[in-house]
């Protein structure tokens, strides 16, 4: 494709942006096909933020306020089941992998002493969103309940009318515990779009409930969403779980890969199809440490600390240097990143992606609209740069024009662009510490540019966009939309 016409392409976008707003949630993804470029397309959920950046580009808006209405998106075409997972045995479904390095940062805690006078952790929380929806993990003596909070479907029930301007949806302002029944749940995840909700139990097994965008729940469901979670069939032996915008991988205890959901840029590892509905083995990964999901590439960390990415290359999100003809397109088959050595952990944002050394190093590389690489400049890098202000960060949680980090001494910083208040801070494109938070240790962001984060005596702070409950406000359930710019105290579940 030529860059004239690639040029021409990103104006017709734009001019029908402005004419007509972004893509309904009920288009379909073959309508989305239709009118998208080979640098993206414009996600269900994501029609704000961009936009709110100014027309000096030409891009698809893809980040941050949502669809104010109450379509449902349409049902996705099927896709061939090219690989079936492998059944694995009881002994593999216990334990975790070998591969796996444990994550560095801490979880809320609260410490006690155990029979022999030895001080152990009594509990420790976790957070994931989806779409306006949050779920929290709270573990004790190595048992897990979650509780959810916010708009209905992704909290696993129907909830009562919740007004958002002249729209009415279901949702809920009160932490209610998610029926799984064995209270072992060790890990969960969202798509932080308008997607699923994921849970790994102790005994290996993947359940997902919430809407089927992007085919993020691993089996079809007649309508547009399961209400009640559902045990991904065919599923075995998983010990990790990583849900992206538009896909979800899972690696078991042998090493292997699977993966499902979207997969028009090879994001998934293969050609075609397009879609795939339930999981099948990415037959080139084993063994990775990392995954990180973009909308719509993939991110993977090797044993040896190196990283490879596959997918599409929309504004360098590859990170594999100058354009040229072979990264057009579909890119299914997986190139090492060069510059990246001795990566702790990958994270992905819509079309820019950051990594961590194992000495607490941030490198960037991707689309830097709005400043969202942090690095001072709204220019595109098509290779990792490093940023020396985010030295010490342990985690980070990005998307489109803004990202957020939480370094090793429980201070969080962010950058960017952010328009709802997200950055908890007046804003800036060079990261700055927010200042009225201190001692966390959990952080999560949405693409409806809301954040939630954790300290470490299980305190919640929320900050952006309030809107249908998702900061389980009780109070705000029908006031509409409602911008925090500062971090604020929320309630939490109770604790066990």
């Amino acid at each position: 494709m030529t860059n004239a016409t690639t040029h021409s392409q990103a104006l017709l976008i734009a001019i029908s942006l402005a004419l007509f707003g972004p893509l309904s949630a009920s288009c379909s993804l073959q309508d989305q096909n239709a009118i998208r470029t080979d640098k993206g397309h414009v996600l269900e959920g994501d029609a704000k933020e961009l936009e709110d950046l100014g027309s000096d580009r030409s891009r698809n808006r893809v980040d941050g306020e949502g669809v104010e209405d109450d379509s449902r998106a349409a049902n996705e075409s099927s896709a061939s089941e090219s690989s079936k997972p492998r059944e694995s045995s009881e002994n593999e479904a216990s334990g975790p992998a070998d591969s796996l390095s444990p994550s560095p940062t801490p979880t809320p805690e609260v410490s006690g002493q155990d029979k022999d006078g030895k001080i152990v952790p009594l509990e420790k929380r976790t957070i994931a969103v989806s779409g306006l929806a949050l779920a929290q993990l709270v573990q004790r003596n190595g048992r897990g309940t979650v509780y959810t909070v916010g708009e209905s479907p992704s909290i696993a029930r129907e909830g009562v009318d919740c007004r958002s301007r002249a729209i009415v949806t279901k949702c809920s302002p009160v932490f209610a515990k998610l029926g799984l029944g064995d209270d072992d749940i060790v890990q969960i995840g969202g798509s932080r779009a308008m997607g699923g909700m994921l849970a790994l139990t102790s005994k290996g097994e993947v359940w997902s409930w919430g809407r089927k965008n992007w085919s993020l729940l691993g089996y079809d469901v007649p309508g547009w969403e399961s209400i009640t979670p559902k045990k991904i069939p065919g599923l075995s032996g998983i010990v990790h779980i990583e849900v992206g915008i538009t896909h979800v991988m899972a690696i078991a205890k042998d090493g292997t890969v699977w993966g499902w959901g979207t997969n028009q840029n090879g994001q998934l590892g293969f050609k075609s199809p397009a879609t795939i509905i339930t999981p099948v083995q990415i037959p080139f990964l084993k063994g990775v440490k990392k995954l990180a999901l973009g909308e719509q590439f993939t991110l993977a960390i090797l044993p040896t600390g190196e990283v490879v990415s596959f997918g599409s290359n929309f504004f360098g999100a590859l990170g594999a240097g100058p354009r040229d003809s072979s990264l057009e397109g579909i890119n299914d088959t997986p190139r090492v990143i060069a510059q990246l050595k001795d990566i702790r952990d990958v994270y992905a944002g819509h079309s820019f992606a950051a990594a961590v050394t194992k000495d607490d190093q941030v490198f960037v590389w991707g689309s830097n609209i709005g400043g969202a690489l942090g690095d001072g400049t709204t220019i595109d890098r098509l290779e990792p740069v490093s940023i020396a202000a985010l030295s010490g960060a342990i985690k980070l949680s990005i998307y489109a024009s803004h990202g957020l980090a939480l370094k090793r001494d429980g201070t969080v910083w962010s950058w960017g662009t952010c328009a709802k208040g997200c950055l908890g801070r007046d804003g800036g494109s060079t990261p700055a510490r927010i200042p009225t938070l201190s001692n966390i240790v959990e952080l999560v962001s949405s693409s409806y540019q809301y954040v939630h984060a954790l300290d470490n005596s299980g305190n919640r702070f929320s900050w952006g966009r309030q809107l249908r409950a998702n900061f389980g406000d009780a109070n705000a359930n029908n006031v509409g939309e409602v911008l925090i710019r500062v971090p604020t105290k929320y309630s939490n579940p109770p604790n066990l």
